[in-house]
């Protein structure tokens, strides 16, 4: 539709809405959803009501108006397919623009004389293309949100011109080159969401920011993190995990008393668990797991009382489990597998009466299951597989309200296995291929193979349950 088409067109509607209010919204505004409706394959939208009608265009379908502007386009999830036309910038009043969950091409430079947009929602629109530069002209911008696309190119330096800015999510697309050091110039900034890209290089200074929420995982990320990280002092998620990030973990991150969320997994950090760490007393999720960390535990590890997940899994950690692990009455989820732990297991972890999941497999634990285990009522998947454990298997490990999955596989235990193990419903589906995560297991096992046991009294038992219990072969170690 060319332009003198489309004037016409509205005049016409004009002339049809007598006093209506479409009379009085601006020509650019309804010239700008004339071909918004057209580029977009308007006649399949899932809803349209209005649109391209003697009606008021503030009775369209995701539209609103005020003072003869439009000042919001809400068109979430509504079957659009094709281009955001360059006219859109015509819409000098608008504030909230919402295409989400469409079929959108790329897009245009023109959103950059938007100059009243605060919310802009393009996410899960299968966006190609690069962000344009122009989106820094967008001063008023409060909210952005163009996740789950498949964006290419650099970030544009003139981000850090949005002054305003307090969420940011550029998540699951394939954007690329450094993220821009002017970012750590919006200080307005509550929320930086880039997960799933490829951006390189270092993490930029953001100590100048107001972030309660970072999450930069899943990209190309190296070097040592910032040291004015701990000015972070509104930080309260700090995901950081799948990059290449590198030196020690530096203990300005003690300084930063509001963080609850702490993941920095699967990099390639270095030295010790910096006993600064122990000093974030609302702390609820720590993982530190596939990095090189060296050295023991924390001594304060007691100080973590409201954490609800630790794992420090697959690092050359060494020293021995302290008994004030016991303390973290909160704990959960416990992981410290394939580390080089020695020592006995403390009789404090019974106090962890709330424990779903512990593994500390792979290690070089010694002496025997302490018995205070048997008071954690909520344990669900027991992992001792892969150490040095011996003497009698307890018998209440077999309890029937006890342990789901129980892998005592490859250690030194003795005597007879407890009749008890063999509680398995018989409807258990037995599945050993769901890894290390706790949730997604849904079925039960007990491997007590590869330890010194006897098996006389429970044949008939084994017979009946074998599928589920996984005690051959024994005797293989000395």
């Amino acid at each position: 539709m060319n332009k003198s088409v489309r004037a016409c067109f509205i005049l016409m509607m004009i002339c049809s809405a007598g006093l209506s209010s479409l009379a009085q919204v601006a020509r650019p505004d309804s010239l700008a959803l004339v071909d918004l409706y057209n580029e977009t394959g308007g006649p399949q939208w899932q809803k349209s009501a209005g649109w391209l009608t003697a009606a008021p265009v503030a009775k369209w379908f995701g539209i609103i108006v005020e003072h003869s502007r439009v000042v919001s386009i809400r068109l979430y999830d509504n079957s659009l397919q094709g281009k955001i036309p360059l006219s859109i910038g015509q819409l000098k009043a608008l504030r909230h623009l919402d295409l989400s969950e469409n079929k959108l091409d790329t897009i245009p430079a023109s959103v950059g004389k938007l100059a009243s947009l605060s919310l802009l929602y393009l996410f899960s629109d299968k966006l190609t293309g690069s962000i344009p530069a122009s989106i820094g002209n967008l001063t008023s911008l409060d909210t952005v949100d163009l996740g789950m696309n498949s964006l290419t190119g650099e970030l544009p330096s003139s981000i850090g011109n949005l002054h305003q800015l307090a969420e940011l999510d550029l998540g699951f697309n394939q954007l690329t080159g450094s993220i821009p050091r002017t970012m750590g110039d919006v200080t307005t900034l509550r929320k930086l969401d880039m997960v799933y890209n490829r951006f390189s290089g270092t993490i930029p200074p953001l100590g100048r920011t107001a972030l309660t929420d970072l999450d930069l995982q899943g990209n190309w990320l190296e070097g040592n993190l910032p040291q004015d990280i701990g000015d972070l002092r509104y930080l309260s998620w700090l995901e950081l995990s799948d990059n290449r990030i590198s030196g020690e973990i530096p203990g300005e991150l003690g300084k930063i008393a509001s963080l609850k969320h702490l993941d920095l997994s699967k990099n390639k950090l270095t030295g010790a668990i910096p006993e600064a760490l122990t000093d974030l007393p609302n702390l609820e999720f720590l993982n530190l797991s596939q990095n090189l960390l060296n050295g023991g535990l924390p001594h304060a590890i007691h100080a973590w009382r409201n954490l609800e997940h630790l794992d420090i899994s697959d690092n050359p950690l060494t020293g021995t489990l302290p008994p004030s692990l016991g303390n973290l009455i909160r704990l959960r989820e416990c992981m410290m597998a394939y580390d080089s732990l020695s020592g006995e297991i403390p009789p404090e972890i019974g106090n962890l009466v709330n424990l779903q999941n512990l593994n500390l497999s792979h290690n070089h634990l010694s002496g025997g299951v302490p018995l205070s285990f048997s008071t954690n009522e909520d344990l669900q998947i027991l992992r001792l597989n892969y150490n040095e454990l011996s003497g009698p298997i307890p018998g209440f490990l077999g309890n029937e309200k006890y342990c789901h999955i129980i892998d005592l596989k490859h250690n030194y235990f003795e005597g007879t296995a407890p009749a008890t193990l063999l509680h398995l419903d018989a409807d258990i589906v037995m599945d050993r291929n769901n890894g290390g995560d706790w949730s997604e297991i849904n079925d039960g096992y007990v491997d007590v193979s590869e330890n010194n046991l006897s098996l006389e009294g429970i044949e008939p038992l084994i017979r009946k349950f074998g599928q589920y219990f996984i005690y051959k072969p024994q005797n293989v170690k000395q």
